[in-house]
Order: C-alpha cells, then structure tokens, then sequence
C-alpha cells in the first residue's frame, strides 16, 4: 500500500466547516471547586465493539451540500462505478463502469482501509488543504481542473502565457520548466509558464490566475507556491476546498477523507465521532 504523496495533507470536516464560517461546537470547560481541582464526574461514553475493527461510513453528498446519504460498510471490499459495483452512479457519464473500490486490510493485528482507482478515465481526487504538485499532478479548483507539467523537450505546444501575457516560444522549452495547463472537456485551455514563486488563483482580480466567472471559486481560493521538491498548492479555507488527483488513500481509525469521482462527492470515515 501507499501512503499519501510527500507535503499532501488532507482536509478533515471541521476545516471544511471551519471554512464555511459553520457555528462550531466548544467542549465544556472543567468544572473545578474552590480549592482549585477538576471536579470528578461519572461520565462515561457510549458502549462500542472493540474486538472487531471499526465500521466504515461513507456519505454520498447531496448536490450543493456537504450532507447526504450514509452508507455503513460491512463487507471487505466495496466497489463505486457507474454501471457495477456496490453503489453506483448511473446517471454521471464521468465515473467509470467499476471507478474506484474502498478495501480492508489487516497488519500485525492492525487494521486499515483504502481508497484505490481502479484506473478510471477521469481518476480519483481527494480534497486536500495542502498538496505536492509533480509532473501531471492534477486538481480540482472551483469549477476548473488544472495540470501540472515539467518540461522534458517532448510534446510541448508553441503557445504559452507568460506572467506578462501571450508569447509564441517557436522552440521547446528548457528542461525542468514547469507550466500550468486548465484542463477543459475539449482540451487544453491556457497554459502558464510558472516563473514566479508563487501564484494565487482565484475569483478576485487581483490573482495572478483569474477565474472571474467561476461561481464556485472564492476571491482568493488558493496558492501555489515553490518548494524544495517543486510546486505545493494549498487551499486558503475556500468553501469548494482544493482536490487532488491521487490513485489510492490509506486511512486508520480516527482518520478520514472527502474524494470526487465526476461530479459526485464523498467522505469515507473510519470511526471518527462526529
């Protein structure tokens, strides 16, 4: 199995509710007595099985909302896909006929869980505050979906836009130059040559990349800065979050994780109390 790729943090529920300005849950101050001591109580907490692995949920996000329907796993494998599987989709022509499958695994008495693409065409991508971006790096950004390339003197286009504006290159760029591409349903879009340490990206005219007429993109969504092992992009508490494009997600108790298959949004929880 592997585990996320270097600097890619994932975003949990209380970030995303964080950042949608939600009202948050405080946890009750101690009661203490006058001589200064924490007041004993005889709470306990709900009773749970604890010889078998905690149970699985996945919730299907309804459209527009971050609420849905919940599915608890109970099986070792469950397939998504558009025409197999499990639970399926049949009515989003992006997911796959059998797109992804969540797995159990067991370790040394240890016991664990896994997202995997079964390599679909459009892949699997999980929401992220912060992200590595290699060579073909994908992620989902408001209504967009971006590309990252490193040039190795093949398949480069003529046509790219400089911090300053459209240039004609007439030649490949040098080695290690890395762009970024807007990936559209008939193509490539805009193509940016990354010169400067960092980029913003977002609704407000003020970004260097500008997506003015994305209703689902903040002002200032997120930034994509220079690292030492190339480019990191992180989500800036925007509402619609930021989504990378990774073939499997390893998850433990107490951890989970929100992905995208087409226009379709989950979260798989793996015994984190809500």
């Amino acid at each position: 199995m592997s585990d996320l790729p270097p600097e890619t943090i994932l975003e949990t529920d209380e970030e995303m509710r964080r950042a949608q300005d939600a009202i948050q849950r405080t946890k009750p101050r101690s009661d203490h007595s006058r001589g200064g001591q924490a007041k004993e109580t005889n709470a306990s907490v709900f009773y749970r099985p604890t010889l078998r692995p905690p149970m699985p949920i996945l919730k299907v996000c309804d459209d527009g909302k971050s609420t849905g329907e919940i599915v608890r796993i109970r099986t070792e494998h469950f397939l998504i896909g558009r025409t197999e599987g499990d639970f399926r989709f049949p009515n989003d022509p992006q997911i796959s006929a059998r797109h992804l499958i969540i797995s159990s695994h067991q370790t040394d008495g240890s016991h664990s869980w896994s997202i995997s693409d079964l390599q679909s065409e459009n892949g699997l991508f999980v929401r992220v505050r912060k992200g590595l971006l290699q060579h073909n790096s994908e992620f989902l950004l408001g209504g967009g979906k971006y590309r990252i390339e490193v040039a190795s003197n093949s398949n480069q286009s003529p046509n790219r836009r400089h911090s300053g504006g459209t240039q004609n290159w007439g030649s490949s760029l040098p080695d290690g130059t890395t762009t970024l591409t807007e990936v559209l349903s008939d193509g490539h879009g805009e193509r940016i040559v990354l010169v400067k340490a960092g980029y913003w990206i977002g609704r407000d005219a003020t970004c260097d990349i500008v997506r003015r007429d994305d209703i689902f993109a903040s002002r200032r969504h997120a930034q994509i800065l220079r690292s030492a092992n190339g480019w990191t992009i992180t989500n800036n508490k925007a509402r619609n979050g930021v989504w990378l494009k990774i073939p499997i997600v390893n998850l433990r108790h107490g951890q989970e994780c929100y992905f995208q298959i087409g226009e379709q949004r989950l979260c798989l929880s793996i015994g984190v109390d809500k």
